[in-house]
This record gives C-alpha cells, sequence and structure tokens, in this order.
C-alpha cells in the first residue's frame, strides 16, 4: 500500500475491516483512542504494518481479529482504556510483535486465543484487572515471550492451552488466586522456564497432578516448590498455629514450613525435626526445612 506517515480515521467508525491496511510498512499512526465507537477491528487489519510506539485502544473496542497487529516491528506498548468492553483477543493478534513492557487486560476479557502473543520476545510481564472475567487463554499464547517474574492467574479462569508459557526462561512464580475455576489444563504449560514456585488452590494442584512440598513437577518443569494459595502466613520459630486448613506453606525469618493438618488437633507449634507424621522435611538452597507437629500444652 501507499499509505504512509499518520492517518486519522473518523470518530463515528464502528469497525475497521480484514486486511484494510495489510502490510502498509509505511503506515507509522494511528488515532485508536479517538474512535470512541470502534467495536470490531478484523483479521490481519494491520498485519506487517509500520506502526510504531503506543497503542491506546478506546474502551468501546469488543473484539481484537486474528493477527490483526501480527509482525508489528514498531509497536512498543498496548493499553485499554478505563472501563474497557474488550472480550476477545483473537489468534496470533500480536505474534512477533515487538510489545515492551506490561501489558494490563481488562476485566471485561474472556478469552485470549492460541499463539496470541507468541513470540513477543520484549514483554515482561502481564496483569490482570481485578474482577478479571477471564475463562479461556490458549495454547502458545505467551510462548516464547520475554515474561519474567511472577504472574497471578485469575480465579475467573477455566481453561489453559499446551505451551501457554513455553519458554518464557525469566518466569520463576505462578499464583492462583483463590476460588480457582480452573477445569482444563493442556500439556508442557510451563516447560523450559524458570518455575521455582507455585501456588494454587487444592482443585488446581490436582489437575496439575501435584502435591504440597518441593521438587514438585508441574506443567514439564521439575524441581517446584508447590504451596496452598491463602495458606502462607508470617511467623517465628515456636509461634503456633491455630487452626490451620490442610495443607500449605509457612513463610518467615529464613525459615519455611510445609504442613498437613491433623484435624483432631487444633494447635501447632514449629519444631526442628526431620520426620514427623503431620509434616514432611525437605531442604533447599537458603532454607532448612522445618516441621509442624501438635503442641501438647495446647491441646
Amino acid at each position: 500500500s501507499g499509505l504512509s506517515g499518520s492517518i486519522t480515521l473518523p470518530a463515528s467508525l464502528t469497525s475497521i475491516g480484514d486486511k484494510v491496511f495489510f502490510s502498509c510498512s509505511s503506515l507509522n499512526s494511528v488515532n485508536f483512542n479517538e474512535l470512541i465507537l470502534l467495536e470490531s477491528i478484523g483479521k490481519q487489519a494491520f498485519y506487517n504494518s509500520g506502526i510504531i510506539n503506543a497503542i491506546t485502544f478506546p474502551s468501546s473496542l469488543t473484539s481484537i481479529g486474528d493477527e490483526a497487529f501480527r509482525q508489528c516491528p514498531g509497536l512498543t506498548d498496548v493499553s485499554f482504556q478505563q472501563n474497557s468492553q474488550l472480550t476477545t483477543i483473537g489468534s496470533r493478534a500480536f505474534q512477533q510483535s515487538t510489545i515492551r513492557n506490561t501489558i494490563t487486560f481488562p476485566a471485561s476479557l474472556k478469552i485470549i486465543s492460541d499463539d496470541a502473543f507468541y513470540r513477543c520476545y520484549k514483554l515482561s510481564s502481564v496483569s490482570f484487572e481485578n474482577g478479571s472475567q477471564l475463562e479461556t487463554i490458549g495454547s502458545n499464547t505467551f510462548r516464547e515471550s520475554g515474561l519474567s517474574g511472577s504472574i497471578t492467574i485469575p480465579a475467573s479462569l477455566n481453561s489453559m492451552g499446551s505451551f501457554l508459557f513455553y519458554k518464557c526462561s525469566g518466569m520463576t512464580s505462578v499464583n492462583f488466586e483463590q476460588g480457582s475455576q480452573l477445569m482444563t489444563v493442556g500439556s508442557r504449560i510451563f516447560e523450559n522456564t524458570s518455575l521455582s514456585s507455585f501456588s494454587a488452590p487444592e482443585s488446581v494442584l490436582l489437575l496439575f497432578g501435584v502435591e504440597v512440598g518441593e521438587s514438585q513437577t508441574v506443567g514439564g518443569k521439575a524441581n517446584v516448590f508447590v504451596s496452598v494459595s491463602g495458606n502462607t502466613i508470617q511467623m517465628t520459630t515456636g509461634m503456633n498455629l491455630i487452626g490451620m486448613p490442610f495443607g500449605g506453606s509457612i513463610k518467615g525469618d529464613n525459615i519455611t514450613v510445609v504442613y498437613k493438618h491433623d484435624p483432631d488437633k487444633l494447635t501447632y507449634q514449629v519444631i526442628e525435626k526431620t520426620n514427623d507424621e503431620f509434616g514432611d522435611h525437605y531442604e533447599s538452597q537458603e532454607n532448612k526445612g522445618y516441621l509442624v507437629k501438635p503442641n501438647d500444652n495446647n491441646r
């Protein structure tokens, strides 16, 4: 296409059709934030275009089509206006684009389709607004992206595709919110990451086939410390634990406790011991394993 520079679309526009700006390599700017009635962006609408810097999508937008911004080498930041109505991000929508830093997905979003951010090497983190309605994250969605550090998975999610975070080498920690509705998990989700900590409700642990403790293999990644989300509290050696739920981890003062709760005993204390029917001993590089057993003086 001969389009170049900036383009101003009419504020009355409700839809951008398929392939409208396909391979417009000299097109570098579109007034998305002014398109207050825009509802949809079609398939391959800006595929391999020259859009540079940041895009702020209007709150009226409900869907981003397949490959809409695939291979946009100048695209650096993506954000959404407040009260966004976005529900769907299509397959390969931003694949191999140069989005950097963080994306915060709006609460309205329900589907992030397969390969949507595949090989977005500079994308460092993602988060989800409070009250997220996200239901599905497809296969390969963040595969080989630059995600690093920790990620919190919203409780609303019910399906995670295969290879979801495959080769996200900087990812170290995953936490699932309490009340998780997760029902389906694909294969090799965390393979070739640096995942070392995985915290989730017991229903999610069952789906991944793991138990509370260290040296677990979670989604294809070995040597992961697994805990039950919501069961982590700060404590000191000798501190009593009253009415704790079944299973979990407790951290504080350079110690970590992996414990199991005997329902007949309500009060516990941390002890230094390697074998006990109420817990499992473990070692880590930084901390010595401790155990919990009933406090005989406070039963």
